[in-house]
């Protein structure tokens, strides 16, 4: 088990790196939420719940990833202390094929993840609380710092697409199975 309490609390000695989360959702806190360290609420934010939430519309540019790229650099404008801004994409296809993605706005770059398309989903809820853990375990332990964002942002969609294949909403995917769709083993064969 990995304890990430020391990363987030406040410490005089080490304030440099310590990381707060900021959860925008539509969802409201319930009890089995009230019980967790940290709590992001599902879904994830996304362009509508940025939209509704905070008044930040998503531009019309000639590509998604420059209407997401504007749309995340406007949120680190009107709220200067952000310093990383990840959204999720989800493309609903049927209610069980779902395409998963996700973008990143860090302080090294804009990101967009692989796109993974799930076929047979069991189940969607927790992708959210997925991929919101995935993001912060890959920031608080990736050593590379040159690419720590873009590895959290890889990290997090593949965390949050196997998720979809779990029953319940607690991802039990293991850190090797997520390195794994990474690196573009989605076969779901069995590993020996």
């Amino acid at each position: 088990m990995i304890h990430i309490h020391s990363e987030l609390e406040y410490d005089l000695n080490e304030d440099d790196k310590k990381i707060s989360f900021l959860g925008v959702s539509n969802w409201s806190l319930d009890s089995s939420k009230m019980n967790r360290g940290i709590t992001i609420n599902i879904p994830d934010p996304n362009e509508e719940d940025i939209q509704n939430c905070l008044g930040i519309p998503l531009g019309n540019f000639s590509t998604p990833a420059e209407s997401y790229k504007n749309l995340c650099e406007s949120v680190k404008k009107a709220f200067p202390n952000v310093r990383i801004v990840a959204v999720t994409l989800r493309r609903s296809y049927s209610a069980d094929r779902n395409g998963w993605g996700a973008v990143l706005h860090g302080q090294t770059g804009f990101y967009e993840s692989a796109l993974y398309d799930i076929e047979n989903i069991v189940e969607r809820v927790g992708a959210g609380d997925s991929f919101a853990a995935g993001l912060i375990f890959a920031l608080t332990t990736d050593e590379n710092k040159e690419k720590k964002e873009s590895h959290a942002l890889e990290f997090a969609a593949a965390a949050s697409c196997l998720k979809h294949s779990i029953n319940g909403d607690f991802n039990l995917a293991t850190k090797s199975e997520v390195e794994l769709l990474m690196k573009g083993n989605g076969t779901g064969r069995i590993q020996r």
